[in-house]
C-alpha cells in the first residue's frame, strides 16, 4: 500500500530543523521573544494558506493542530490582544495568504492547460501527465526523455526541454530530435525544434530528421505563408539547419493532375496522397493495370523539385509510367478470311484467294459468319 506524504509534517520538520540550527547560533532570549514568535507565526500562516485546499485527510487533521499552535503563538507574539498588529496576524494575514494561494492555484491551472495544449500540438500529449507531475513537485528547468522509437531501419529519439521564469511560469521551450539509420551508422542527424508561434509536430520532425522535405507554415510580415523545408546544412557539432524554398516552387497537386492515373483516384484518395506528400511521407498506392494490381510509392525528391516514383521493389521509375487500366482494350487479332474473287483471265472459273485481315476482336464474330457465306463455285458472267 502506498503511503501518502503529509506535506504539513514535511514543512514543519523543515522549519524545526532550521530553528534548532538557529538556537545554537542566536541568543536564547531572541529565540523566545515576541519578534521570533511573530516570525514563526508568519511561517505557520504560509503553510496553512498553501495547503488550505488539500483533500488529503491526514493533512486536514494536521492543519487543525496547526491552528491550535498558532493560537498559543499569538499569546507570545502579541501580549496586547487588542492591538492592530494582532488583528492583522490573526485575521487579515491568513485571509490574504489564502486569497493569494487561491490566485496562484488558478494561475498554475492555466499554465498546465497551456503546456498540455502545446504538447498536444507537437504530438507529445501522451507524456503531459509526467511533465505536470514534475511541475507539481517543484521542478523548474528540466528535461523529459521520450522512449526511442524504431520503425523499419529508422531509430528516432526525442528530449523535451522545459524552462521557468517568474513572469510566465513553466514553458515547453523546445525538443531535441536525434535520428540514426540502423543500416548505415554514418547517417545521423540532430536538430533542436524550437516551439514558438510555429510548432513542428513530431510526425514532420521524424521526416525532417530522415532528410525528407516537408511543407510547413510560417509567418512573414504578419502573413501566414507556406514553404518547403529540409534539414540540409550541417554544422561542426553535428546539428542540421533548415533549408527553405517557396511553396510555389513545388506543387505536388499540379504535378499529379498532369498524370493519367490521377483521374482514376477518388477525391478522398487524392487528398490522402497530397497530405502525405506535404508531410514528407512516402505515400503508397495501388493502380489496376493490365488485369493486375501494380503497387507504387510517391515521395518528394530530396532536391525539392519533383516527385519521385518507385515500384513495389523500390526501383525508380518515371511518373508517366503510372498509366491507368483501360476500360476496353480493342486488341487486334489475325483472322484468316476466305473471300471469293473473280479472276479476269478466265471468267468462267472461280478461284479462291485467301487474304489476311486485321480486325478488332469484337468484330471477329462477324468475320467468321462471312467465312461461312463464302463458298467455292462458279460465277455466272
Amino acid at each position: 500500500m502506498v503511503q501518502l506524504i503529509n506535506r504539513v509534517h514535511e514543512a514543519l520538520m523543515d522549519w524545526n530543523r532550521m530553528e534548532e540550527a538557529n538556537t545554537r547560533i542566536f541568543n536564547e532570549k531572541v529565540m523566545k521573544g515576541a519578534d521570533f514568535a511573530r516570525l514563526r507565526l508568519a511561517r505557520l500562516n504560509g503553510i496553512a494558506a498553501t495547503l488550505a485546499f488539500t483533500s488529503v485527510r491526514q493533512e486536514i487533521d494536521s492543519l487543525k493542530l496547526l491552528a491550535i499552535e498558532r493560537k498559543h503563538l499569538l499569546a507570545v507574539a502579541f501580549p496586547k490582544r487588542n492591538s492592530l498588529r494582532f488583528l492583522a496576524y490573526w485575521l487579515l494575514r491568513p485571509l490574504r495568504s489564502i486569497l493569494e494561494r487561491k490566485a496562484a492555484i488558478k494561475k498554475e491551472e492555466q499554465e498546465h492547460i497551456k503546456i498540455q495544449g502545446v504538447m498536444n500540438k507537437a504530438g507529445f500529449g501522451a507524456y503531459a501527465d509526467q511533465v505536470l507531475d514534475k511541475i507539481r513537485k517543484g521542478e523548474r528547468n528540466f528535461t523529459l526523455p521520450i522512449p526511442t522509437e524504431v520503425k523499419q531501419n529508422e531509430q528516432v529519439h526525442f528530449m523535451l526541454k522545459f524552462s521557468f521564469d517568474n513572469e510566465q511560469g513553466h514553458k515547453f521551450e523546445s525538443y531535441l530530435g536525434s535520428y540514426r539509420n540502423t543500416n548505415n551508422s554514418t547517417q545521423f542527424r540532430q536538430h533542436n525544434f524550437v516551439l514558438g508561434d510555429e510548432i513542428t509536430p513530431v510526425s514532420k520532425a521524424v521526416n525532417l530528421l530522415a532528410g525528407r522535405p516537408v511543407l510547413e507554415y510560417c509567418i512573414e510580415g504578419g502573413v501566414i505563408k507556406q514553404r518547403w523545408g529540409q534539414l540540409d546544412t550541417l554544422d561542426s557539432q553535428g546539428n542540421y539547419f533548415m533549408k527553405y524554398i517557396a511553396a510555389t516552387d513545388l506543387v505536388p497537386k499540379d504535378i499529379c493532375q498532369q498524370q493519367p492515373f490521377w483521374k482514376q483516384l477518388s477525391p478522398v484518395e487524392q487528398d490522402r496522397i497530397l497530405g502525405g506528400l506535404n508531410n514528407g511521407n512516402k505515400v503508397f498506392l495501388d493502380i489496376p493495370h493490365q488485369r493486375r494490381i501494380q503497387k507504387f510509392s510517391l515521395e518528394v525528391g530530396h532536391d525539392m523539385r519533383n516527385i519521385l516514383v518507385s515500384d513495389e521493389n523500390g526501383r525508380p521509375m518515371a511518373m508517366n509510367q503510372l498509366i491507368p487500366r483501360e476500360k476496353k482494350q480493342q486488341r487486334k487479332v489475325l483472322v484468316r478470311q476466305s473471300v471469293s474473287q473473280e479472276i479476269p483471265s478466265n471468267p468462267k472459273t472461280v478461284k479462291q484467294r485467301t487474304v489476311n485481315l486485321i480486325v478488332p476482336i469484337n468484330a471477329s464474330k462477324g468475320v467468321k459468319a462471312s467465312n461461312r457465306v463464302a463458298r467455292k463455285g462458279k460465277m455466272i458472267s
